[in-house]
């Protein structure tokens, strides 16, 4: 994939209707699979948050658009609970972590800026 930057990866969500959870703007793909899985993300792919685990809280100096299935997002000490099949838009600055709904989820940036996230233990 070639990189992908913030105007692009918002040309690509054109029509899609976001709402927001807390600090996020989310578009509920839930039921719209073919969508879903036609959305690319960045080099690392798709990346699996087991149970009892989380992604390290970070922040970005851009706008980071992920797709996700089965996860929640933490801003601070606050959860939402997004979609089972979301795509999410982190504005930047804003520090988040993504954690498991249930079992397990994968989370994957469609920016290409993204670094590969970082499994950490949940506290």
């Amino acid at each position: 994939m070639d990189t992908v930057t913030s105007k692009e990866a918002m040309s690509l969500m054109q029509g899609l209707s976001f709402t927001a959870i807390g600090p996020f703007l989310v578009a509920d793909l839930t039921g719209k699979e073919d969508l879903y899985k036609g959305i690319e993300v960045g080099e690392h792919g798709m990346e699996i948050v087991g149970l009892g685990k989380k992604t390290d809280p970070h922040s970005h100096d851009f706008p980071s658009f992920y797709k996700s299935q089965g996860l929640n997002i933490e801003c601070g000490d606050k959860k939402y609970t997004l979609p089972k099949h979301a795509v999410t838009l982190v504005l930047p600055g804003v520090e988040h972590s993504w954690i498991p709904a249930g079992n397990a989820g994968e989370v994957g940036s469609i920016d290409t800026r993204h670094e590969k996230q970082v499994i950490a233990d949940a506290a």
